[in-house]
C-alpha cells in the first residue's frame, strides 16, 4: 500500500505580492510630493502676503520721511528761527516790543459788577482811576 497522505505545502504565504508593494511605495512617494508641494504653497502665499506688508510699510515710512526733511528744512529757515525766537520773547535791538495784554477786572469793580448801587459805591470810594489803581497795585507788588 502505498502511503500517500497530503502533505501540507511548504509555499510561503505572501501578505502583500510584490506588484501591491511596488503600487503602495509609489502612492505614498506621491502623497509626499503633493504634501511637500502643498506646503512650499503656503509658506509662498505667506511670504508673499509679509511681503507686501512690509512694502506697504515702507512706502508710509518714506512719506513721513519726506514731510520730517520738509519740517527740517522749514525749521532752519531765518525766517522760522526768527519766529521762535519771538514767541519766547526775543526782539531785534531796534525794535520797540508791544505787549498787549487783557486787563484784569479790579477788585471794586468786581464787587459793585451785579448791582447799579455798587458800582456808585465804588466810584465813590476812589475807584474812578481803575487803570491808575492797576498800575499803582502792579508798582507795589513789584518789590514785595
Amino acid at each position: 500500500m502505498s502511503n500517500t497522505t497530503a502533505r501540507p505545502s511548504r509555499e510561503k504565504i505572501r501578505f502583500v505580492a510584490p506588484d501591491r508593494l511596488i503600487w503602495l511605495a509609489t502612492a505614498a512617494i506621491l502623497l509626499w510630493g503633493v504634501w511637500a508641494f502643498g506646503s512650499e504653497v503656503v509658506l509662498n502665499l505667506r511670504l508673499g502676503h509679509q511681503a507686501d506688508q512690509l512694502k506697504a510699510q515702507n512706502t508710509q515710512l518714506a512719506a513721513e520721511n519726506a514731510q520730517a526733511q520738509r519740517d527740517l528744512a522749514s525749521a532752519a529757515s531765518p525766517s522760522a528761527m526768527e519766529e521762535e525766537a519771538r514767541k519766547y520773547g526775543f526782539a531785534r535791538p531796534s525794535e520797540n516790543v508791544y505787549i498787549i495784554v487783557k486787563p484784569s477786572p479790579s477788585p471794586a469793580a468786581t464787587a459793585g459788577a451785579g448791582h447799579p448801587a455798587g458800582a456808585a459805591q465804588a466810584r465813590a470810594a476812589g475807584g474812578v482811576g481803575g487803570a491808575w489803581q492797576a498800575v499803582v497795585g502792579w508798582l507795589k507788588n513789584l518789590w514785595h
